[in-house]
């Protein structure tokens, strides 16, 4: 893999290009909730903050895969900053590639188990880039830092987004057709939804109820435990 320099990159840019997933395609607006059901003992109760959740619209009919098939989205940015990946999942059209930014003042490292992959080492203002070609969940780490851990949703679609802290999220241009709309977090088994596209789409709600967090072994030179694709 190319080591390539960006020095002259704000720290901003980063998160301004990873954002950039959905592209303009000219069609109609599709809106609503995601809640995150946190378990108590009372039961479950809803979160007040809504954190690494996406939702993405998968084609169901051949209207919508046509219009989507063409698209062929840039690559998403997922950083290296304060010994941590920023943001902690991002999610990558299937074929897509990721680049990894380095911002802390020392050296870090991208491997991952599956797809097996070692990026090497390289220092601040640098970034190397990896492409995903399997729809699932990947988990990445850092071989020089062991508390570092990162996911990579890989999705069959160009439609997908970040969910907002209150739950919110919206696609602004989605063509005409039909599509299940799903809303995923990695503890979560992901919530779905069949949808007509023929108008805009407004008010729809999701639900994700979180399980424990699963155990994840980081070891460069061991299989790690609790890491799987959820993704069909």
């Amino acid at each position: 893999m190319r080591l390539v320099a960006k020095v002259t990159m704000a720290w901003c840019v980063f998160f301004a290009l990873s954002a950039a997933a959905q592209e303009t395609f000219g069609g109609y607006q599709v809106q609503g909730t995601v809640s995150f059901l946190e378990k108590t003992l009372l039961g479950f109760e809803k979160a007040s903050d809504v954190k690494d959740v996406y939702v993405y619209l998968l084609p169901a009919d051949d209207a919508a895969r046509k219009a989507l098939a063409a698209l062929k989205p840039g690559p998403v940015w997922m950083n290296q900053k304060d010994k941590e990946f920023v943001p902690h999942v991002t999610a990558v059209h299937k074929g897509g590639k990721v680049l990894f930014g380095n911002a802390d003042p020392w050296f870090h490292n991208i491997f991952s188990h599956e797809p097996k992959f070692n990026l090497g080492r390289y220092p601040r203002g640098y970034y190397k880039e990896q492409t995903f070609d399997k729809t699932g969940l990947f988990h990445i780490f850092c071989d020089i830092h062991p508390n570092m851990h990162g996911l990579i949703l890989v999705v069959d679609t160009p439609l997908y987004t970040a969910v907002a802290a209150d739950g919110s999220f919206a696609f602004e241009s989605v063509p005409a057709g039909a599509y299940r709309l799903e809303a995923w977090h990695e503890r979560c088994d992901p919530a779905s939804l069949a949808i007509t596209v023929n108008g805009d789409v407004k008010n729809i709600s999701l639900e994700l109820k979180a399980r424990e967090m699963e155990k994840v072994t980081r070891t460069p030179d061991k299989p790690y435990d609790g890491a799987r694709s959820t993704l069909k």
